[in-house]
């Protein structure tokens, strides 16, 4: 009797472990913007699939705005959208190295792009000050199936007004995948697009 109790408690402990490991690694992915570590920034971000993220929010909102967005079909869309990257893609470049995804997360943008967007919400992913607001960070996350979790940041902000991180278990890893924009900002990044295209 006494081993199953001891298994039980251990599976338990694992169980809990794995919830909390989550927002441990946006933990130390918000240690690493502080301390300004590129390295350690561009281990625990999966750039390829961020890239893929932004460029989707970005070519959508393109082609909503063209009047495009509601007479397209699934497939035109694809194919849309894979064109649309390509026009995005020197802006989206600026979005996905280490530097600007600290700055994204600490409510900033690269130069390059900062006078023309709005301001972001100011604030690193994840400063715990206390218990009471590592809960409500808990709560707010959205598990998305067993490897993905979405985590509204800075914590108190509107809705409107937050970046969604999506994080993914890779092997042992969690890793920053995708970053949802707040809508305004994705739309005064559609405005810097090429004129010809928009």
């Amino acid at each position: 009797m006494r081993w199953i109790l001891r298994v039980g408690l251990l599976f338990l402990v694992l169980w809990l472990a794995f919830l909390a490991s989550p927002f441990l690694a946006l933990y130390r992915l918000g240690k690493a913007i502080e301390a300004q570590d590129v390295a350690a920034i561009g281990e625990r971000v999966n750039f390829q699939a961020l890239r893929l993220s932004l460029s989707k929010q970005i070519v959508s909102e393109y082609l909503r705005t063209v009047g495009r967005g509601q007479e397209l079909d699934r497939v035109d869309r694809n194919l849309a959208t894979s064109a649309g990257a390509t026009v995005a893609d020197p802006l989206i470049a600026q979005l996905v190295t280490p530097a600007a995804v600290a700055g994204l997360l600490n409510g900033r943008l690269p130069a390059g792009i900062a006078a023309a967007a709005p301001q972001i919400p100011t604030g690193p992913p994840v400063r715990l000050e206390s218990l009471a607001q590592a809960v409500r960070i808990y709560l707010a996350s959205q598990s998305r199936g067993f490897r993905n979790i979405v985590v509204p940041l800075p914590d108190g902000q509107a809705p409107a007004e937050q970046l969604r991180l999506h994080l993914r278990l890779t092997g042992t890893r969690w890793r920053l995948i995708g970053l949802e924009l707040p809508q305004e900002l994705v739309r005064a990044l559609v405005k810097q697009l090429p004129r010809g295209s928009a």
